[in-house]
């Protein structure tokens, strides 16, 4: 029961139709790594002028963040619960 269940969905809500979906589990390495692949397929870089000569990239979500939120969520969470851990 110690798994992530990853929904990446089109729009907002819960009931859309996902675009990918993964139940991911194994040992804590391996779905660590697999999680920061999965970050990495999701946060898009793109670039915001701030002057005529000078241009700063700008993600939609701060990666620094993302891990750590799924890191917690996978070293504190409740191990004697079959329910997953749920990264939408």
């Amino acid at each position: 029961g110690a798994y992530i269940q990853y929904l990446e969905l089109s729009g907002t809500n819960l009931t859309d139709i996902p675009e990918q979906q993964a139940e991911i589990s194994g040992d804590l390495v391996s779905v660590m790594h697999e999680l920061s692949l999965r970050l990495k397929s999701i946060i898009k870089i793109s670039l915001r002028n701030i002057s005529n000569l000078k241009e700063q990239q700008v993600t939609n979500y701060p990666e620094i963040a993302l891990k750590e939120l799924l890191m917690n969520a996978v070293m504190h969470r409740n191990y004697d619960s079959n329910t997953p851990i749920r990264f939408y």
